[in-house]
């Protein structure tokens, strides 16, 4: 699916998996798009990769971005920021069991995230940014037990950030406000 310009309101479950043909795509071109519920990545049926590609406009997600996948199925759900922003109002997290990676690229634009948790709970996990800015904002812990590899672009922290987890962190140019903490 393209959207390329437009709003569209989801108000339950934006879900982006494979059908056992081809893996769930949408490309956002520009416009809005407010997802109240869940945005979904699962695969259940073959090794896939759900896809969300953002090159312009607005994501906002109010709840909870979830990676899911059961076997047989495999592979990596894929939230490219490559423009424009995204917003997430709830925690981003793969799921324990979970057949599927989690993968989060930020190539540009602004990835937003406003919820409770960052859980990349498996070693195959993984956020990357070479571009573009990442907040993290309102008592955010990160729980990572897999790969955040930051080559370019900001990290913003707004509030206070708790990092946990057994994985792997490298910031490239870490901001905080006078109130904020990283921890």
């Amino acid at each position: 699916f393209v959207l390329a310009n437009g709003t569209i309101n989801v108000q339950s479950v934006l879900a982006l998996g494979d059908d056992g043909v081809v893996p769930s795509r949408f490309e956002q071109q520009n416009g809005a798009v407010n997802v109240t519920g869940e945005l979904g990545f699962d695969v259940e049926l073959l090794p896939s990769t759900p896809t969300y590609q953002l090159i312009a406009g607005t994501l906002t997600v109010n709840g909870d971005a979830v990676w899911a996948g059961a076997s047989p199925g495999s592979g990596q759900g894929r939230l490219l920021v490559e423009g424009g922003t995204v917003q997430i109002n709830g925690s981003t997290m793969n799921t324990a069991g979970s057949t599927v990676d989690l993968f989060i690229d930020v190539k540009g634009g602004d990835l937003i995230l406003n919820g409770p948790a960052l859980d990349l709970a498996h070693a195959t996990d993984s956020v990357q940014q070479s571009s573009g800015t990442w907040v993290m904002d309102n008592a955010l812990t990160v729980e990572c037990d897999g790969v955040i590899h930051c080559t370019g672009g900001d990290q913003q922290v707004v509030g206070q950030v708790e990092l946990r987890g057994s994985g792997t962190i490298r910031w490239h140019d870490v901001e905080t406000d006078n109130q904020s903490s990283l921890q």
